[in-house]
């Protein structure tokens, strides 16, 4: 615990900028999925989100927000019955109570709630691009001292952590289709994963779907599979809870197992099991 508290504390006097002087982890090149990308930040130069595009995710996402309210799921392209079970999948993960945890791509924080209402208290941190989010994720638990969280406006290819976390998982993230959105899904797992401990949960709109909306990211899972296996070895998918939707779970080497047998010794509140 005193760990966990620690690690917040550091996290929340750790700014943009001065996370912007250290040196960041260049991505590898050929970790793009369908596509020849060149490699993203190979010379330290470049912006790995152009402006234009980031500007352009911004614009999308602060668009639904206006459009459907922060209540409603749907300003992050889900429904709520569709987030509810892709936030039961990314629990599948593992025991999150009691553990640094990083959700990237957090948008309104709504992983959190899910969490709490569940009797699961993790030490939380919240990353996203989009500052208008991140301003409503502040405002939403500053209320609620007794939930220990953290919200940072930032990049996944720029932002650099105040340690290291026990989970990182993503949800929607790679929902928004952006002209270089596709090559930058394997420099983004390789660095989230470089940031966990124990393991990673990151969920993608499947190729495999039946239907299709132009304005969003479709991945092929057998591709996203390749990528994950050039992390680690363990690695599994589930690709049965929603039908146009897959959840991949990356772990350090027996960390799985490790997890599965806390999670049998410790019974869950409120009989939920996780994983």
């Amino acid at each position: 615990g005193a760990r966990s508290a620690a690690h917040l504390k550091g996290a929340q006097a750790t700014s943009n900028e001065g996370a912007g002087q250290r040196s960041s982890p260049q991505p590898r090149s050929g970790f793009g999925i369908g596509s020849q990308a060149t490699p993203l930040n190979g010379d330290g130069a470049e912006e790995p989100v152009p402006v234009d595009e980031r500007r352009e995710i911004e614009r999308f996402y602060r668009e639904r927000l206006r459009r459907f309210g922060a209540r409603d799921a749907r300003c992050l392209g889900f429904t709520r019955d569709s987030q509810r079970k892709r936030f039961e999948a990314l629990c599948d993960l593992g025991d999150l109570d009691r553990r640094r945890l990083l959700d990237v791509g957090c948008g309104l924080g709504d992983l959190l709630p899910f969490l709490l209402e569940r009797g699961v208290r993790p030490f939380y941190s919240g990353l996203d691009l989009c500052g208008e989010m991140i301003s409503r994720c502040r405002t939403k638990f500053r209320s609620r001292p007794d939930v220990a969280c953290h919200f940072e406006v930032g990049s996944v290819l720029k932002h650099e952590p105040a340690g290291p976390y026990d989970f990182v998982v993503s949800s929607g993230m790679f929902g928004c289709s952006t002209p270089r959105a596709r090559e930058r899904i394997g420099p983004s797992l390789e660095r989230m994963f470089s940031w966990c401990t124990e393991g990673m949960a990151v969920n993608f709109l499947s190729a495999k779907a039946s239907r299709r909306e132009g304005e969003f990211l479709y991945v092929d899972p057998a591709e996203a599979i390749k990528l994950a296996l050039r992390l680690t070895p363990v690695v599994r998918m589930r690709h049965d809870y929603l039908p146009n939707d897959f959840t991949l779970y990356l772990y350090r080497n027996g960390a799985r197992h490790a997890s599965r047998a806390r999670r049998r010794s410790e019974p869950r509140m409120n009989g939920l099991e996780v994983g």
